[in-house]
C-alpha cells in the first residue's frame, strides 16, 4: 500500500466559509450541567495554570461527563499513577463498568516515537474512538510525548527518512 506524504501547504478553498455554508464548532466536550461544553470536538486545548491549581481535576471532571455521555476517553499520565486517576473519577462516583470498558489509561516511561509504541496508541485510538484524550504532564517529560496531532490521523506515519 502507496501512502501520499501529508501536503499541509496547499491552498485551502475558503469558498464554503465565504458562502455561508460553514459555521463554527460548538464546545460539546465536557458538558455543564447547562449542556454548554468546555472544549470543541477534534480540536486541540491546553489547559495551563500553577502547580497545584486543579489542572487534573478540570481533566478527570471532563472525562467523567464524557463517559457519562458513552464517550471514550484516553488518558496519558505522566504525573500520577492509575490509583490517584481511577480513584478520583470514583469520588465522582463513576461506574466501574465504565472505567473498565470505556477509560483507556496509559502511564507510559518510553517514548511513543517508536514503531511498537506509536503501534499501541493507534490500536486504542483506531478502536474506542476517544472523545476526549487527556495527556496529563509535568515538565521535562514532554520529550515522550508524540510528535504532530497523532490522534487526527488515520494511517500509519511515514518511515523517516534516510539521510545519505
Amino acid at each position: 500500500m502507496l501512502i501520499e506524504p501529508s501536503r499541509s501547504w496547499r491552498s485551502i478553498d475558503l469558498g464554503p466559509i465565504l458562502s455561508g455554508q460553514w459555521s463554527p464548532p460548538q464546545p460539546a466536550v465536557g458538558a455543564r450541567r447547562d449542556g454548554i461544553g468546555l472544549f470543541y470536538p477534534r480540536k486541540m486545548h491546553s489547559v495551563a495554570s500553577e502547580s497545584e491549581a486543579g489542572k487534573t481535576w478540570l481533566a478527570i471532571s471532563t472525562a467523567y461527563h464524557e463517559l457519562r455521555q458513552g464517550n471514550s476517553v484516553l488518558y496519558i499520565d505522566f504525573e500520577d499513577d492509575e490509583n490517584g486517576i481511577v480513584g478520583r473519577l470514583l469520588t465522582f462516583h463513576t461506574p466501574h463498568e465504565w472505567i473498565r470498558e470505556r477509560f483507556h489509561y496509559k502511564r507510559p516511561t518510553q517514548s511513543v516515537n517508536t514503531e511498537i509504541n506509536l503501534a499501541d496508541l493507534y490500536e486504542t485510538v483506531e478502536q474506542h474512538n476517544p472523545t476526549l484524550a487527556v495527556i496529563d504532564d509535568q515538565t521535562g517529560r514532554t520529550t515522550m510525548r508524540p510528535r504532530g496531532n497523532f490522534l487526527r490521523r488515520r494511517r500509519p506515519p511515514l518511515p523517516p527518512r534516510r539521510h545519505q
